[in-house]
């Protein structure tokens, strides 16, 4: 096993033995193989970039620490499969590592040293007032305080305190290059405080480092929400009590057509999940596993509203919103280039009754927007990483022709890309049978 994983690590990595003096975020390792090829990671950023890292901006900085860790949890990723010998999954985590390696290469070189302190003309890019906004973010002695709105605050919730803005409200708040989509939800102080941007932490820290405290930036006002809609990633412990851990990482907020998948570990392995679906139209599905202890669910969310999931023996459920795309209507984003995808990969998605969707597998954590074309049918899909698509809407004996875009996101949600797509992937192709 060993032997196996330092072949395909050696194929992925190709580096050279140097000196560590830049830490990668730091990975406990089991596997002897994999701690050196760490180390070899550790030791290429040091020679070939140690210089840029030191000097980056702090949202260079941040974004820098966000793909680096994204490394770390994919090498234990890759040590856990290794120790359980699940020597099948290996080549996909590879992958899966290597597309990040090439991710964070391609940001090292292309990023700028640039100094922390924009132009007005480079933060006023998308302002209507041309005036600056202060951004800070809230104190945790607010945490589960009432909002001005009667909502509870959260530091895990996306959510601003602003004034002059209608409460359920969503903005774009803008720093520099960066944004974020919050909720309207509190106020502070008007009258000392009558341009301020107050950040749920969780917001703020896709921004900027919290230590240097208030930024100047901007805002774009789009439209309302319910007054009960929280923006929030699931809570990892749900479902503690069946012995299921969530990923850190699910949005509870979607668009139409978009993937939604429920992953992450069993802490009681070697079961049959099943996961149950209640969509707004109150139509039911469910999709069953067996699981060692990594596991894994994905579904178009095709209706727009309020969704339930569940497992099986639960009681607890977790709510899911697809939202009304008209809700961001208004939007700003800048121009970026992206790389262009050589080929792709599409795979059947299956439960144990049968095969239910096809999976465009990407390895970046990029917003997709997927179109179908099939005869003089169109069909638009998308997600950040892998997308799904119909499988009962396409014909098997038929081509498609996928044109795939691409555009930058901060976070997990969708809503929140805030650079222009663009066709970074297209292919005329007969989908597998």
């Amino acid at each position: 096993m060993k032997k196996f994983i330092l072949l395909w690590l050696i194929i992925l990595l190709s580096m050279k033995d140097g000196a560590n003096a830049y830490n990668l975020p730091q990975a406990d390792l089991s596997n002897l193989s994999l701690k050196r090829q760490y180390a070899k990671i550790e030791a290429y950023l040091t020679r070939g970039f140690e210089d840029k890292i030191k000097s980056f901006p702090a949202q260079d900085k941040s974004l820098f620490e966000e793909k680096a860790n994204n490394i770390r949890l994919i090498f234990i990723k890759i040590d856990y499969l290794a120790k359980n010998r699940q020597k099948g999954e290996i080549p996909s985590a590879v992958n899966e590592l290597r597309a990040s390696l090439k991710d964070l290469i391609a940001f090292l070189k292309t990023s700028q040293n640039k100094s922390d302190s924009p132009s007005v003309q480079e933060l006023n890019s998308f302002s209507k007032d041309s005036k600056y906004w202060e951004i800070t973010y809230y104190s945790d002695a607010f945490e589960w305080w009432k909002t001005s709105n009667w909502n509870i605050f959260s530091q895990r919730y996306f959510s601003t305190a602003k004034c002059g803005t209608p409460h359920n409200k969503m903005i774009q708040v803008w720093l520099w290059d960066r944004s974020v989509i919050t909720k309207v939800n509190d106020r502070p102080n008007c009258t000392r405080y009558p341009d301020l941007i107050d950040l749920s932490t969780t917001s703020f820290d896709l921004l900027y480092e919290r230590y240097k405290w208030k930024q100047k930036g901007e805002y774009i006002e789009l439209w309302s929400v319910p007054g009960d809609y929280y923006k929030q990633y699931l809570p990892v412990w749900t479902f503690e009590d069946d012995s299921i851990e969530l990923s850190p990482k699910i949005p509870n907020s979607y668009l139409q057509n978009e993937t939604v998948t429920i992953n992450w570990e069993l802490t009681l392995p070697n079961r049959e999940l099943t996961l149950e679906i209640i969509f707004p139209s109150w139509k039911k599905k469910t999709l069953a596993k067996y699981s060692e202890r990594l596991f894994g669910f994905s579904f178009i969310a095709d209706e727009v509203g309020r969704y339930e999931v569940n497992f099986s023996w639960s009681d607890k459920k977790e709510v899911i919103y697809v939202l009304d795309s008209n809700i961001f209507w208004g939007k700003k984003f800048r121009n970026q280039t992206m790389e262009k995808l050589d080929s792709v990969i599409i795979s059947k998605e299956y439960d144990k009754k049968s095969d239910y969707a096809y999976r465009l597998n990407l390895t970046d954590n990029d917003f997709h927007i997927l179109e179908v074309t099939q005869g003089d049918k169109k069909y638009y899909y998308s997600w950040v990483w892998d997308v799904l698509m119909d499988y009962d809407k396409l014909d098997k004996n038929a081509p498609v022709s996928i044109k795939l875009r691409a555009a930058k996101t901060l976070s997990a949600f969708s809503h929140d890309f805030h650079t222009e797509p663009v066709v970074i992937f297209t292919w005329t192709v007969k989908l597998p049978e």
